[in-house]
């Protein structure tokens, strides 16, 4: 079974491919693509532009280092809808209807394995669309991924490979002084002001259907390149069942402030045409420095330089946090900007974390834009996160310091969110449809089902938070 997911809609800025597309080596994760013929027959474009990726398909790298988008595939159909939208088709787009055409591609090299009676795994099919999708001139790789799908190419990587020993197994390359991470990815001041060495664990993954013999006569003699001058590696690793480690290093310390993107790739070396059969991702985020103090929140200043029409800009701002969703730290709007047109907007940021700035033009609004960016900062730290009001007490102090110079503060208070824990009224386990909701062997699958009680006395936003997505760390104890 092959799974194909959507990597999400949430871009353009780094780190925000999400779940379940980004999650896990175990499907598919699709970007959205769009083309020259697509803006002119779907979006009835008076002129076309170089093929782009959709300006909010989400990006890698994922936090623990992965690529985060597989390939890429065109995000937009006209597709059926329910009669309820009083149609029957309608013009959509997203990673959601990228994924779909992957699905489609993937079930037309399936099709024709079958009538070639070539045989197939998830782990041969993974490896012809890695190694045959095609690079895009002017898309980063955290956006395209590998590149975008080309079913005939990758038929006839199939074919071409079909009877090469060892074509079912899968290859892991995992860091695990670093939480088993599928990739490195340094972002932070502290990562990247110096160099890092690396243990990299390589291991093959059997089918688990797959004879103990096979796995007691399994060695592959792997040719390892690196693929950027600033990360190094051993050049022949002897794989065995068991895995084996690759000791590598990095050295971001001469790189010049941005993203810069590497691989580990390690090739058979009977049979290098087959491409990589193991690669592991690294990402270094350089960034500009700010010497002194520490910030709390930041003006962006975007000024129209020139005196076209109207542009659409995207303006995506993003931190990473320990323990907190890229959404929790986030700024992202659309701006309108027209002629010499001057727009702030303001966002709380954390000192001493990168902050990834990103500007980008729509990608169906014409023609050039010369905007300036400023970026301000300032900060008001005050001596207690929390305030607790003392009802035996006439005043609670706060006490506020600004590192950056002198602020001008308008203290304010107000009382408009009540948070209540609840547990549940009664729960139930209860199978869920057994003619289409099985696992592998048919094995059910079962839902649980929650009925909450409360009351509310005037009309008001309630948004459900699970207690669980509040935990950082689940530790499960078998008795």
């Amino acid at each position: 079974m092959i799974f194909v997911a959507s990597a999400g809609n949430e871009g353009p800025a780094l780190t925000t491919a999400g779940g379940p597309g980004a999650t896990t080596e175990a499907l598919f994760g699709v970007g959205a693509y769009v083309a020259p013929d697509m803006m002119s027959v779907l979006y009835s474009m008076r002129q076309t532009v170089p093929p782009t990726q959709f300006t909010w398909s989400s990006r890698g790298p994922t936090t623990d280092g992965a690529l985060g988008v597989k390939f890429s595939a065109p995000g937009a159909a006209i597709s059926p809808v329910p009669n309820h939208e009083l149609q029957r088709n309608a013009m959509m787009n997203g990673t959601s209807m990228a994924a779909p055409n992957a699905c489609g591609n993937i079930a037309l090299l399936l099709s024709g394995l079958k009538a070639q009676q070539v045989g197939w795994s998830p782990a041969r099919v993974r490896r012809a669309l890695e190694n045959t999708a095609v690079a895009v001139e002017g898309i980063e790789v955290f956006a395209l991924g590998r590149g975008l799908i080309q079913a005939p190419q990758a038929f006839e990587y199939l074919i071409k490979h079909k009877d090469l020993p060892d074509q079912d197994v899968r290859f892991e390359a995992r860091i695990p002084a670093r939480g088993n991470a599928r990739g490195l990815y340094l972002r932070e001041p502290f990562e990247t002001d110096r160099p890092a060495e690396v243990r990299v664990v390589v291991t093959p993954v059997f089918h688990e259907d797959a004879p103990n013999i096979d796995k007691v006569h399994f060695e592959l003699r792997c040719n390892v390149e690196s693929t950027a001058r600033w990360v190094e590696v051993g050049s022949q690793l002897m794989l065995m069942h068991d895995g084996r480690r690759l000791d590598i290093r990095v050295d971001p310390t001469g790189l010049p402030p941005g993203a810069h993107y590497a691989e580990i790739r390690g090739y058979d070396a009977a049979g290098p045409q087959r491409g990589p059969l193991f690669r592991l991702p690294i990402t270094v985020i350089r960034p500009l420095r700010l010497e002194s103090g520490a910030p709390t929140w930041a003006d962006v200043r975007l000024r129209r330089q020139d005196s076209e029409e109207p542009r659409l800009v995207l303006l995506h701002a993003v931190q990473l946090l320990p323990g907190e969703h890229y959404a929790q730290n986030e700024l992202k709007e659309y701006v309108t900007l027209g002629p010499q047109a001057q727009e702030i907007r303001s966002l709380k940021v954390t000192g001493g974390r990168t902050l990834e700035l990103c500007l980008a033009q729509f990608w169906s609004s014409l023609g050039e834009a010369q905007v300036d960016a400023e970026l301000t900062f300032h900060g008001v730290l005050p001596d207690s996160q929390r305030i607790v009001l003392d009802g035996a007490e006439l005043v609670t102090p706060l006490g506020l310091t600004s590192p950056l110079g002198p602020q001008r503060v308008a203290p304010k208070g107000s009382l408009d969110t009540l948070r209540q824990t609840l547990r549940p009224t009664s729960f139930e386990i209860r199978p869920l449809d057994g003619r289409r909701d099985l696992l592998p062997e048919s094995r059910q699958m079962f839902e649980l089902v929650l009925e909450y009680g409360f009351k509310l006395d005037e009309k008001s936003k309630v948004t459900p938070r699970p207690a669980l997505s509040e935990v950082q760390e689940l530790s499960l104890i078998h008795i």
